[in-house]
């Protein structure tokens, strides 16, 4: 079994996840204030997450090794 935290794209996974709730918390706080419901506000606070994560994520954790 491969150890996982010698594994450069593993920090860089962890570093992402642990950083997604700073990116997410604003969008779920702004959704609250004009009145969305809290379930709504974090399917979408998540899915603008997602838009923005998506270029570090294929650049940085899911490109090829050469």
């Amino acid at each position: 079994m491969e150890n996982i935290f010698k594994n450069k794209r593993w920090h860089l996974y962890h570093l992402r996840w642990q950083t997604s709730g700073l990116v997410i918390a604003p969008f779920i706080y702004l959704f609250q204030w004009i009145g969305v419901p809290l379930w709504l506000g974090v399917v979408c606070g998540n899915a603008l997450g997602a838009v923005l994560y998506w270029f570090y994520d294929k650049h940085c954790i899911f490109k090829k090794e050469k």
